[in-house]
């Protein structure tokens, strides 16, 4: 089961220029090989076999750059090509088909190339012990007790956290100084016609370029305008029942600030001890401020570059990942059902909700009959008795 893991983090790792440097390295093996049975000569079969295992490892390094991934099969069929390429390249030069120079040139360039793929292989055995790492990590949390796991969470989240805030914050802070100098320069000649200029320049382009929606828009504009005037009548019975409202809506902002007003000049005059406080509490955290963002800068400046190029990398893995997932869930025609289903039964749940609530409004109707019909008979009965006691008075 292991052996058919795919390499995907590792081939994923690989830059165009790692791709480039290993395509370098056959190129300069074929070049080397070139002149083999030119002139007439036959060319002998290890001379052969090096040349077709060099297009060979070519074919396989363009198959793991487009598809981004390399098995365990594949890596082992490709040390065992460079194995074999070392020993026809040691044919090939006693039988005098290359020269030393050439010799030496091909077994430098099949090394470096042994060395990327034992790294390779490095990094699957790495990647593996650490899939059972994180399948222990994963049974020690299932088992632990809810505290275990919030407190692991944390210790989980809280470093990747802490380095995207860290960026956020000093790019923050780089972006804050911009807008304050741009805001501090707007009144520069220099700036205020770089402005305009640029103004000028983005209107004239984006006018151009919308050209075509001028059509559409004036004929959506057009329809605006006759749906109001079709909605004149409704409008003006709309306005007319708000007109009576205008009087106690504005009151209530009034009366509002009338009665809060006496308390908050109270608690005004007696707010310089905690303004005081406020001030030095400021200045507090403002020192603490400073020095955070000189904490976090301090020696970090390619640091906080590399986690920017982590963070972008890893978002975009993560977008394309959710717009994959998407595309395939609008295709699904199994979803596609299971929305339908899930909007009907909310459908049928809110109509059986009204029906409910009718009828517990109808039985509610019939107690509250019943309940002052028994309270009028008790209202009836006890003023008749209260007459004959005061009769017999």
């Amino acid at each position: 089961m292991a052996d058919n893991i795919t390499l995907t983090v590792r081939v994923r790792d690989l830059t165009q220029g790692d791709f480039a440097r290993l395509n370098q390295r056959l190129t300069r093996m074929r070049q080397n090989l070139n002149h083999i049975g030119q002139g007439g000569r036959t060319a002998s079969v290890a001379a052969t076999r090096l040349g077709r295992d060099i297009d060979s490892l070519g074919n396989a390094m363009l198959r793991m750059r487009n598809n981004g991934t390399l098995t365990r099969t594949e890596l082992d069929r490709m040390r065992t090509t460079l194995r074999g390429m070392s020993r026809d390249a040691m044919s090939t030069y006693r039988s005098g088909e290359i020269n030393r120079a050439q010799f030496r040139a091909i077994t430098r360039d099949i090394r470096g190339m042994r060395r990327e793929f034992d790294g390779l292989g490095r990094d699957r055995q790495g990647f593996m012990r650490l899939v059972g790492a994180i399948g222990d990590v994963g049974k020690m949390f299932l088992n632990s007790g809810r505290a275990a796991k919030i407190f692991m969470l944390v210790l989980a989240l809280i470093g990747p956290i802490a380095q995207a805030l860290g960026v956020l914050l000093v790019t923050a802070l780089g972006g804050a100084f911009i807008a304050l100098g741009a805001f501090a320069l707007r009144g520069n000649q220099q700036v205020k016609t770089a402005f305009q200029d640029m103004k000028t320049t983005v209107g004239s382009t984006v006018r151009d370029a919308a050209a075509p929606l001028k059509g559409p828009l004036v004929n959506a504009i057009n329809s605006v305008g006759a749906a109001f005037r079709a909605m004149k009548p409704q409008l003006t019975e709309a306005f007319s029942g708000a007109a009576p409202l205008v009087g106690d809506f504005v009151g209530a902002f009034t009366d509002l600030v009338q009665s809060a007003l006496p308390g908050m000049t109270t608690a005004l005059k007696n707010s310089i001890p905690a303004m005081q406080g406020f001030r030095t509490a400021m200045g507090d955290i403002g020192s603490g401020i400073g020095e955070m963002f000189a904490a976090i800068t301090r020696g970090n400046a390619e640091n906080l570059k590399r986690v920017w190029l982590d963070l972008g990398a890893g978002l975009r893995d993560v977008l394309n990942s959710m717009g994959v997932f998407i595309g395939d869930m609008v295709e699904s025609e199994m979803i596609a059902a299971e929305l339908r289903g899930t909007l009907a039964l909310l459908s049928g749940a809110f109509t059986v909700l009204g029906w409910a609530i009718k009828g517990l409004d109808i039985v509610y109707g019939g107690f509250k009959e019943a309940t002052q019909g028994i309270r009028a008979g008790l209202h009836a009965l006890l003023g008749t008795s209260d007459g004959v006691n005061r009769s017999l008075k």
